[in-house]
């Protein structure tokens, strides 16, 4: 597709320098997820990095001294740079370290503590020892109020701050934080959420947005794609995807690349919502996306209304009703709470075969009720008998084998696993479906673990598998690129994408 610096909207290819803020490299459990230079080398050629920043796994679980020496070796590589890891621990040797790493040339340094909320002594000396370096600081958000403290602690300095994987729970926090510290900066692993890069490039400017992939625990291609169809100009999607970084990191001129999207024709989601919502994502009507998801190459959406899985079961089931009316190709569930089965059961005779219902999603997690307990039994005997699928969010430990006892008992019930585990897809998630004839997965997560989703997309039937993006809470260009890194061939994706959305729902449109 053809761009100019000028333009502002979705573009599916762009010609540009992109910098890999967040790798990481080093010894993993299980051993075959550890990573070394081969790796880094292959997933800069794979996806177009034309500069990687890493840091050492062995430096933050192991030996810090000895992770950063490894590391700094891996730096010789032509296009990658260390990133020394910082820890409170043995903080009277953290000086030397650093001077050892800044004089290898490192170019950032990786703050590893998880308690910035508290005011304590150890967060003040670790910070000023790093700052003494010079160097660009990377830290993993942790904690709502990190950023708030981050911001305050190196306010004096103006050290540029890197707030690594802040997810939008915490944008309440994060945004205000980067408004009021000018050196505070986000990259974009996690901002999948629905337009998240647009709404940091609006309220803070784009130049302070930094590509980051967390390879190789995260798929490079959710960001990527995010940047991509950001309603941005391309000058700031250049700015995202390498040029602040370089400026930032002293990284001089970077090769660039063609980074590339690839739009399915068609999508058939099998998780979509209604808003409002009592997150920090932008406000949508509460009315149908579909005009604009179609952008994504969603044809078809199977939504729920946020309002009733909140717990306004009458009004947020009647608004699904009334979308999938006004909208042709919207589909719904209606919701169901296991602790109030008998309006579940009226809920069904009143509107089960309304328009556009094709099933019940079921939130344990938000009912608190878990999947294990007696009332989510009984809930689907009752499900059963309406026969249509049947969506969870499950909650609970052992939700694996309750789900599985569930799905044995009512054979001829589909069900679908939301997020294909509890908020990610997991590999455990494997046990029920190969468990049960009837029990099938979708991917929806703004965090899942890519290794994770792999090795459970290929431990199961792929016609088991279904496209479900979460929009408008998760964006679906984030989620389209974890499917797209699973490893399926392009036969078995057009499958996952419509056909077997089509089969499962298809008889109750």
């Amino acid at each position: 597709m053809a761009s100019s610096d000028n333009l502002t909207g979705p573009l599916t290819e762009l010609e540009t320098s992109v910098v890999d803020v967040n790798v990481l490299v080093g010894p993993d459990v299980p051993a075959s997820r550890s990573t070394g230079a081969a790796d880094v080398g292959e997933l800069r050629r794979r996806f177009g990095i034309g500069h990687a920043l890493v840091r050492s796994s062995a430096a933050i679980r192991v030996a810090r001294e000895r992770g950063n020496r490894s590391v700094l070796d891996l730096a010789g590589e032509e296009g990658v740079s260390a990133v020394a890891v910082a820890s409170a621990l043995h903080l009277d040797r953290l000086p030397d370290e650093l001077d050892t790493a800044v004089k290898a040339g490192a170019r950032a340094v990786w703050v590893e503590y998880a308690n910035w909320a508290l005011e304590t002594e150890a967060a003040r000396r670790l910070l000023r020892v790093v700052e003494a370096t010079g160097l660009p600081l990377l830290v993993p958000h942790l904690h709502p109020a990190a950023a708030a403290r981050l911001g305050a602690l190196t306010a004096r300095t103006k050290t540029p701050v890197v707030l690594v994987e802040a997810r939008y729970p915490d944008f309440t926090e994060v945004v205000p934080a980067l408004e009021r510290y000018e050196n505070l900066h986000v990259e974009t692993s996690s901002l999948g959420s629905y337009e998240a890069i647009e709404c940091m490039a609006r309220v803070v400017g784009h130049e302070r947005i930094l590509f980051g992939s967390g390879a190789p625990v995260r798929s490079p291609l959710s960001p990527m794609y995010a940047v991509l169809q950001a309603r941005i100009s391309t000058a700031a999607k250049r700015a995202i995807f390498g040029g602040n970084a370089a400026r930032i990191f002293g990284l001089g001129s970077v090769p660039t690349a063609t980074v590339s999207m690839t739009v399915p024709e068609r999508l058939f989601d099998v998780h979509g919502h209604f808003f409002p919502a009592p997150w920090e994502v932008p406000e949508q009507s509460g009315e149908p996306l579909l005009g604009e998801l179609a952008g994504f190459g969603i044809r078809t959406q199977v939504a729920s209304s946020v309002p009733a899985i909140m717990g306004d079961l009458e009004a947020g089931n009647e608004q699904t009703v009334r979308a999938c009316q006004a909208q042709p190709g919207q589909l719904g569930y209606l919701v169901a709470h296991p602790d109030d089965i008998g309006l579940a059961e009226e809920h069904i005779r009143k509107w089960g075969d309304a328009a556009g219902i094709v099933g019940i999603k079921v939130h344990a997690e938000i009912a608190g009720v878990p999947t294990s307990s007696p009332q989510m039994a009984r809930l689907f005997d009752v499900l059963a008998d309406y026969g249509r699928p049947v969506k969870i969010h499950n909650a609970g430990d052992g939700w694996e084998p309750a789900l599985v006892a569930i799905a044995r008992k009512h054979p001829r019930l589909p069900i679908i696993i939301a997020h294909a585990g509890f908020h990610r897809p997991q590999p455990s998630a494997a046990t029920v479906v190969n468990g049960t004839p009837n029990v099938h997965i979708e991917l929806a997560s703004s965090k899942a673990d890519i290794r994770d989703a792999r090795d459970l997309v290929h431990a199961v039937d792929a016609d088991r598998v279904l496209f479900g993006s979460d929009a408008p809470l998760i964006n679906p260009a984030f989620v389209l690129g974890v499917y797209q890194d699973l490893g399926l061939p392009e036969p078995v994706l057009e499958r996952v994408y419509w056909d077997n959305g089509e089969r499962l729902f298809g008889g109750y449109r």
